[in-house]
Parts: structure tokens; sequence; C-alpha cells
């Protein structure tokens, strides 16, 4: 018997650009124990938690990370003699093989932001063009989580069994990779209703980036939609805003992200 618990890679992404992120439990800053932290927050009350939101995640970009974080201390302080898999996967993207390339059932996170890309509403990516992406394929995490629980149960000792599921350090990808990779297939392969010109650059600067967006999208679709509904126009009024509401999505997505595609850690 062995219980396996699925993490992510990113549950130390309180380390600073460029760390290298070994296969153990960090513990927490000042060793404080993760169970008393969890009380500590339920004690607080929801809306002194969210007043106080930031102060408790510290260094933590957000609050999925920084459960996680707790999560990891939990087990490994209450494991007993149990063995236990902690796997930590990376950015989980389409299936490599089965059930057959290519497969997802959810455009989240990377997904939403390379059909940004391909359909012309994601044309400035805040981010670092240098920094790693980290993608590893759907099927090649939902495999080791069979095969490392049956070689964690297996063991002759009751380990607590540390493993990344990523890319970094074996097969990395940049950023203006994935952008380039992107435009190419989009160019030979269309998306079949594009609502804008496709193509996209990198600005590493937030302010520019939120400047750029302003005025190149955010403001000329505002000016559009309010030309179409003084006109009577409501088929491109309609048209405008479908294409305001996803690219409110794409600033949203990658505002969330934001930490994520600025930096990078080696697993």
């Amino acid at each position: 018997m062995a219980f396996t618990h699925v993490s992510t890679a990113y549950v130390n992404s309180n380390m600073p650009n460029n760390s290298v992120v070994e296969e153990k439990v960090y513990d927490l800053p000042g060793n404080h124990d993760p169970e008393q932290i969890v009380q500590d927050i339920v004690n607080l009350g929801p809306q002194r938690v969210a007043e106080q939101e930031l102060a408790i995640l510290g260094d933590y970009p957000n609050t999925y990370t920084f459960s996680k974080a707790l999560a990891e201390r939990a087990i490994k302080k209450n494991r007993g003699d149990l063995p236990v898999t902690i796997l930590r996967p990376s950015i989980i993207i389409c299936n490599y093989d089965e059930p057959f390339r290519g497969w997802i059932d959810s455009l989240a996170a990377s997904g939403g932001l390379i059909l940004g890309v391909s359909i012309g509403v994601l044309h400035f990516f805040c981010a670092d063009s240098k920094a790693i992406l980290d993608f590893v394929p759907c099927d090649f995490v939902s495999n080791q989580i069979l095969v490392q629980t049956a070689y964690t149960a297996m063991e002759p000792t009751p380990n607590l069994n540390i493993i990344h599921s990523a890319t970094t350090t074996k097969n990395p990808i940049s950023i203006l990779e994935v952008r380039d990779t992107t435009l190419k297939y989009s160019k030979y392969t269309p998306w079949y209703q594009n609502l804008a010109r496709v193509w996209s650059t990198t600005i590493a600067k937030p302010q520019a980036w939120r400047l750029a967006v302003a005025v190149t999208e955010t403001l000329p679709i505002a000016l559009a939609l309010l030309y179409a509904n003084a006109s009577g126009n409501e088929k491109l009024a309609k048209q405008l805003n479908v294409l305001s509401m996803v690219s409110e999505k794409m600033i949203s997505v990658q505002t969330v992200f934001h930490h994520f595609i600025r930096n990078t850690w080696l697993f």
C-alpha cells in the first residue's frame, strides 16, 4: 500500500528566479508548523483573510502554490510509516500519445494562451522571452503517477519519495520558442475563425505591457464598440463584444500567471 499526493513543480515558486529546486520538502520560512498556519488562517475569518492575503502568502505568488506548500509539509509531518510519493508536475499540456496525440479537455493556463495567439487576440506576452516554460504532456504525468505509486509501494522501507514531472533541465523550451512555434503552426494550419491578424511579441516590463495592450487593443475595441452601438450595427456590436470578452480573458490569464512566465526554476 502507498499514498500518492499530486502537488505542483511550482510549490517552491517562492524561491528566486533561476533557482535549482531539489526533490525534497523544504521547510517553511521560519520553520512554522503547517497545521498551525492553517488553524491561524481559519481563526482569522474570511474578511480578515482577504484583507491580509498578501501578508499571509509572503513570497508565494498565489494561494494555489501556498496551499500546495502547506499540504506537502503536513504530509511529511504526519505520514508516519506510510510509503508516500509526492509528484510535482509542471505545466500540464495536451497528451503526447494516449488516448491520441493532441487530446486536451481544457483551455486553462497554457492552452488558453496558445489559443489566444492562434486566433489573433493575444499579441503581447508580458514575459522574459528567454524564460523557460516547463511543459509536460498529460499522459506522461498520469503514467508517472501509476508507475511511481507502484514503485513506492514495493520498496522495502516506507519512504517519502519526491518526484518532479518536468522538462526544464532535460528538454527546455523558452517562451520565444513557444511563440515562434505557435505562429508557424497558425500560419500553415490556421484556426477556422480567426478574430484578428495573428502576430505576437514579448514585453518584459509590466508597465510597458499594460500600456501596449491598452493602446492597441482595449481602447480600439472600446471605440469600435461605441461606434457600433451608436450606429445601430448589431452584428458588428456582437462581434466586438465577443472580441472584448476574449481579450479581457487573455489579459486576466496573463495577470494570474505573470510570476510564472517571467521567472525560471530548474527542476
